[in-house]
């Protein structure tokens, strides 16, 4: 998590702390440690078997909400944890033979990151991922940005799914602007309750100046 409770019940930020005093998880109120590494610093809960069980229990359920809302959305059975033989892979989601769906909750390198998707992309499985856990924010940071993804409707997107609150979160029309490659973006929340609502967005595009756009690539497409 990137923001805790400082002893005055005061919502700070990771970046802006200075590891002085004590934090505390603004959802359970348990201790939480701030956590600095070459990465964006964030808090973790200081007893390390809760983190574990905290951390599969939103998992569980983020994924539990992912599979009710597609599988009414498209009006079939979706499956979860298939295991793929060929890859020796289990996806958090099967939507089809050509689709995956991955909900990623702990933090994750870039080469294991990229291992998966290049075996899901030489298997011709599209591979879509949203962000929960230890990556939920209200803002992205470039550390977001190895998950992008495009869609025509949205542009470049993340999608965050916080199961707790039970709210989806589109961050789209991504791109970088202006001579410190600001990221600069649109963002809507969404009850989880109506996943066809989020599925069926076409926002309007914004005139927003751009540079540098193709430097993102993204995480789930072929092209």
């Amino acid at each position: 998590m990137y923001a805790a409770l400082n002893e005055k019940q005061q919502l700070i930020n990771a970046i802006q702390c200075k590891n002085e005093g004590k934090y505390f998880c603004p959802r359970c109120q348990m201790p939480v440690k701030l956590t600095i590494n070459e990465g964006t610093p964030f808090f973790r809960h200081e007893n390390t078997h809760f983190n574990e069980t905290n951390e599969r229990d939103i998992h569980k359920h983020g994924k539990d909400i992912l599979v009710k809302g597609l599988s009414k959305a498209y009006g079939r059975p979706i499956k979860s944890e298939v295991f793929l033989s060929k890859l020796e892979q289990r996806p958090d989601i099967m939507v089809n033979k050509q689709t995956v769906i991955e909900y990623q909750c702990a933090k994750i390198d870039l080469r294991k990151l990229s291992q998966r998707v290049m075996s899901y992309y030489h298997a011709g499985i599209d591979n879509y991922w949203i962000l929960g856990g230890d990556y939920l924010d209200d803002k992205l940071t470039k550390q977001h940005l190895k998950f992008i993804n495009h869609k025509p409707e949205w542009g470049f997107y993340i999608l965050m799914l916080d199961s707790i609150k039970q709210k989806f979160t589109l961050f789209y029309e991504i791109r970088f602007v202006g001579p410190f490659n600001k990221i600069a973006y649109r963002k809507k929340s969404f009850n989880s309750c109506n996943l066809r609502y989020l599925l069926n967005f076409k926002p309007k595009f914004t005139s927003l100046k751009t540079s540098n756009s193709r430097s993102f690539m993204p995480t789930g497409s072929k092209s």
